[in-house]
């Protein structure tokens, strides 16, 4: 469960900003929202269990997901590749004073009841800083610190990892200037560091809503499990798409061009795709026989869309994980877009307390019986070209029975594009020559 997550010097993000999923102390208009969005997975904490980010075009939200991404991907590769870091990490480039700094990450989460803050500092393609603290009793400790190569370890709380570290300066460490700590203490067994990495790997999910063509391929291998099959057949049906059934077709390497032959010769998966039944009915509406569709070939962006999402949200709210999903909005109506926020928010459909963070341009999903005010965030950029990322709770003033999202538009809360130009561009003095 994340409780925070932070980026500084990093793209569009100069100064250290946080999205925070700790709910504030705020009353809704409609209890049921309080109830059904917050939940306590402790004493000190109440969450959010789900949060909506939006903001103007170019504003900056697809670089803070890109932050969330990143890291979790230097985590989990910095030991396979000490390269991944260079490639990955971009600081703030519109001042001088961020461009030779380092690039900051950090995430907050729980984890076996446990609060935990990890983080890092990068730049150059090395590690620069390192960290984890933890809250296992009442105060927070560190678990390890690191500068440069330099490295402390708490021997009560990360006894652990003593090991990884060399006994003498004439030693050569196991760790090096571009892999992270964590990763190399994960990678050695140690059960606490394998346990937070593999947290990130498996449990915390992020997505782009422009680009699902891996995630079908995970729904058409999930298409084997026949329990999976019927609860996604039922979720399209539930939301009107008229199917009979949904199947996954293996291909014969012989009906195949020959340039997917030799590729598919040399892979352990068979070609496949897939396949959806429809009804077909004669003019008084009796059924008599069913049409066979290719999902790719014959059905709606938004079906595909639908699809390629369902074994991640199965599989969050079964298990209580995270999902982010930039661009959530993107071929998907808009009813079906609050059905899915609907589901996270329930207490009935969401008893593991997942999360789901979503960056949008809908509207419409800006309503009071949907979010509390402290699950609406907005990125804008300042006059500099610096994005902040703020909550509406921040506002004050902001009244329960308040229209969000028409205050929104009229600009009352920022992150909106300012488009009285634009006209100008079409005037006829503005025309070109030959208009």
């Amino acid at each position: 469960m994340i409780i925070e997550f932070s980026v500084g010097n990093f793209r569009s993000f100069k100064e250290i900003q946080t999205l925070h999923l700790q709910a504030a102390k705020i009353k809704s208009k409609y209890p049921f929202v309080d109830q059904n969005n917050v939940f306590a997975p402790n004493s000190k904490y109440d969450l959010l269990k789900s949060k909506i980010i939006y903001g103007a075009n170019a504003s900056g939200k697809s670089n803070l997901i890109r932050g969330f991404t990143y890291m979790m991907r230097i985590i989990i590769n910095s030991f396979k590749d000490e390269e991944v870091i260079g490639h990955l990490i971009e600081p703030f480039r519109l001042s001088t004073e961020s461009i030779n700094e380092p690039t900051f990450f950090q995430i907050c989460f729980l984890l076996d009841d446990i609060p935990y803050r990890y983080g890092m500092q990068l730049k150059d393609g090395k590690v620069v800083n390192e960290w984890l603290f933890g809250t296992p009793n009442k105060k927070e400790v560190y678990f390890f610190i690191r500068e440069g190569m330099s490295i402390k370890v708490n021997e009560n709380q990360f006894k652990e990892a003593l090991k990884i570290i060399p006994d003498s300066d004439d030693d050569i460490p196991i760790y090096g200037e571009s892999t992270l700590f964590l990763t190399i203490a994960a990678a050695s067994k140690r059960p606490l560091a394998q346990k937070i990495v593999n947290y990130f790997n498996d449990d915390i999910g992020v997505f782009s809503g422009l680009n699902d063509t891996a995630m079908i391929n995970v729904a058409m291998n999930e298409l084997n499990n026949p329990k999976f099959k019927t609860q996604l057949i039922d979720l399209l049906q539930n939301i009107g798409m008229e199917i009979n059934s949904i199947e996954r077709v293996e291909m014969k390497l012989d009906e195949l061009p020959d340039d997917l032959k030799e590729v598919f010769n040399t892979r352990k998966d068979k070609p496949a795709f897939i396949e959806i039944t429809k009804k077909v009915f004669q003019v008084d509406g009796k059924e008599v026989n069913s049409a066979k569709f290719g999902l790719n070939t014959h059905e709606a962006e938004g079906t595909k869309k639908m699809i390629a999402l369902a074994p991640f949200i199965f599989a969050a709210l079964r298990k209580g994980q995270v999902i982010i999903i930039d661009e959530f909005d993107a071929r998907l109506h808009p009813r079906l877009s609050r059905k899915i926020i609907e589901l996270f928010n329930s207490n009935e459909t969401n008893p593991n307390n997942a999360q789901l963070i979503v960056v949008s341009h809908d509207t419409n999903l800006m309503d009071a019986q949907l979010f509390r005010r402290d699950q609406i965030s907005f990125v804008e950029k300042d006059k500099f070209g610096a994005a902040q990322l703020y909550s509406l709770v921040e506002y004050k003033g902001i009244r329960n029975n308040s229209s969000f999202e028409k205050d929104y538009l009229k600009g009352k809360y920022g992150a909106v594009p300012f488009l009285n130009a634009v006209d100008n561009l079409f005037t006829t003095s503005n025309a070109p020559n030959n208009a």
